[in-house]
């Protein structure tokens, strides 16, 4: 099942690249958030190897979609001449909070048997991922040919 959520983030990162290109990278992203909310409620729910199943391979499309998008916006928003500077601790922080949630999921099932708690916040945590990004205010560049 691992090996299919890993393949699954291929898809979600062939829809999330030209849907950027047409929408901006905010809407792709924020749908992103909103349908990690809408699985983690659906698991917190019904609890069922079919159901794991299911989960696993949407939650595995929206995985990667967020890691091309978050630097292009990133660009948009405070120019390509910070981008390094900006998407270097961003890049950081997400990839130390990632693991450190991993260790502490373990620690919730230890504590309690369940994951119910770690869905829930991770749930939680996806809604005010949702709710911030759309906040953001994304300014919409117009494509233009080489300059003559």
């Amino acid at each position: 099942m691992l090996a299919w959520y890993g393949l699954m983030s291929l898809p979600g990162i062939l829809v999330a690249g030209p849907l950027s290109d047409v929408l901006g990278n905010k809407l792709p992203m924020a749908l992103t958030f909103l349908l990690r909310v809408v699985l983690f409620a659906v698991i917190l729910q019904y609890q069922s190897m079919p159901m794991f199943y299911l989960f696993a391979l949407v939650f595995g499309f929206t995985h990667l979609v967020t890691a091309p998008l978050t630097p292009t916006l990133m660009g948009k928003l405070y120019g390509m001449r910070h981008l390094g500077t900006i998407s270097g601790p961003v890049s950081t922080v997400h990839h130390l909070t990632g693991g450190l949630w991993a260790y502490l999921g373990g620690v919730v099932f230890d504590q309690t048997g369940s994951y119910q708690w770690a869905f829930g916040l991770s749930m939680l945590l996806a809604l005010v991922a949702f709710l911030g990004t759309l906040l953001i205010q994304e300014r919409h560049q117009t494509q233009s040919g080489p300059v003559s």
